[in-house]
């Protein structure tokens, strides 16, 4: 942004639009510039993730903006501390706070996760985005998603070296899974990562993160061994979560810099924003790499039990008692169960339904939570072609007055569903009611109901006839 001048001319109106990405961490007077080049301005940023003090980009002496504004805007109009409350100080706020703060713009929220794996994604929606209550519309809920590995708990040992403060155990543990992944590309037969569905032709981007800034740097002095070709197959960047703000990789490597005597500093550990990027950055995948933690590492006890409930802080702990243990294969579990069926329409549907399944090899859910809507009443997986078909039992609570046209809620919800890439097939309560429930399919009219259903779920799951 401050290098702008040299590329654009300082001309008023020159774009129709400037859009503002990452303005968490763009300081006030620094946009000025890029806004007076546009008619109109969009500011896009996040307050959960880091802010000015993180981007260092833009430094002042605070004692020194306080002289300069009493200067110049104290006489009269507005003080140093109503300004520092109102969002108006360049060292203070970003002009996302200032443009809902001291603008008083109404912003539009985005609240759909549409990057990570869906348990990754449920870890930030719980812990850094549920003020409300609901946090998060996880977007990628769709059966093959959900059911491949997204994350490794790799415990080290050893001790951090006070003065350098590096692990060695972690450094040395994250060259030797670098080594594996890009190297010997264990990504194509590892059994965590195969399912993801890397191959030679698309490999997986890698990113790894280090809490502490010795450690980084010593890690970005190791990974100089790797054949530069390597480096940009896998697009591999190593840094501090304040590197990482606006990136993503398909696999990150988390490196915390700890052992367990070590006083351990929640302050910088756990401070929400921070943690909240360093924990968000990965689409597919997400490794642990640790020598040990401190006690009192709440935070980060509550991330690796998230997806693993056997992890133990403690390694001269015994390990709970193996009834208690919920398996980390995924936090979000689909089955079916028929007396959860919640209306006689389902009742018959599910008839129809099961008989489909046998014969198709077709594996059945029901009342599946996905993207934070309603339950799903059904879906259908077919294992061969990897494809995930919800069904919808639409009785007259979803139709407006007429009995007919859809309302405008349930307009609302599909149009969710459908982005975030499932395929829905509805089934109106009109074509299976005639004086009560029909189940006779002996009916001709019934059985050509019946016959459009399964041509329309073959299509759909990638059934080819077989001859």
């Amino acid at each position: 942004m401050r290098h702008l001048g040299q590329f654009l001319p300082f001309h008023s109106r020159l774009f129709d639009l400037v859009i503002v990405d990452e303005a968490s961490q763009v300081n006030i007077a620094e946009i000025i510039p890029a806004f007076y080049r546009g008619a109109r301005v969009c500011v896009v940023g996040d307050h959960k993730q880091l802010g000015l003090n993180a981007a260092g980009l833009f430094t002042l002496n605070k004692t020194f903006e306080q002289l300069v504004w009493n200067l110049h805007f104290a006489d009269g109009q507005i003080s140093f501390d109503a300004a520092k409350d109102r969002s108006l100080l360049v060292s203070k706020s970003s002009i996302l706070e200032f443009t809902q703060e001291a603008l008083q713009l109404r912003p539009v929220t985005l609240t759909e996760h549409f990057r990570s794996h869906p348990k990754l994604a449920r870890f930030t929606s719980d812990n850094f985005y549920a003020d409300d209550g609901r946090g998060l519309r996880i977007m990628r809920e769709l059966y093959g998603n959900v059911r491949r590995p997204c994350f490794r708990a790799v415990r080290v040992g050893g001790q951090r070296l006070q003065e350098e403060k590096i692990a060695p155990g972690e450094v040395n543990e994250t060259i030797r899974l670098l080594t594996s992944l890009m190297v010997n590309k264990s990504y194509m037969h590892d059994q965590d990562l195969k399912p993801h569905g890397y191959s030679d032709q698309t490999p997986p981007t890698i990113g790894v993160i280090s809490f502490l800034t010795q450690q980084r740097n010593k890690l970005r002095a190791e990974i100089e061994s790797f054949a530069p070709e390597l480096i940009e197959k896998h697009s591999l960047f190593v840094g501090t979560p304040e590197d990482f703000q606006g990136n993503e990789r398909n696999i990150m490597i988390l490196t915390f810099g700890l052992d367990p005597s070590l006083r351990y500093a929640k302050g910088f550990y756990e401070e929400p924003r921070r943690f909240n990027v360093a924990t968000s950055r990965a689409i597919d995948f997400t490794y642990a790499i640790f020598g040990g933690l401190p006690s009192s590492a709440d935070l980060i006890c509550r991330y690796l039990r998230h997806f693993d409930p056997s992890v133990r802080i403690d390694e001269s702990a015994p390990a709970p008692p193996s009834d208690t243990i919920v398996p980390a294969v995924e936090q979000i579990y689909w089955d079916y169960d028929r007396s959860r069926c919640e209306s006689e329409f389902e009742q018959r549907v599910v008839e129809f339904l099961e008989a489909f399944c046998r014969i198709h090899q077709v594996n059945l859910f029901n009342q599946v939570e996905s993207c934070g809507q309603k339950r799903l009443d059904f879906v259908l997986y077919h294992e061969r072609t990897d494809v995930c078909v919800a069904v919808e039992v639409d009785g007259r609570d979803h139709y407006a007055t007429d009995g007919r046209s859809y309302s405008e809620a349930h307009l609302d919800r599909v149009d969710i569903l459908q982005r975030a890439g499932w395929k829905i097939l509805h089934i109106p309560y009109y074509a299976w009611y005639q004086n009560g429930w029909l189940a006779d399919q002996s009916s001709p009219e019934f059985k050509q109901t019946l016959n459009r259903l399964t041509e329309d779920l073959r299509r759909l799951l990638g059934i080819v006839n077989r001859t």
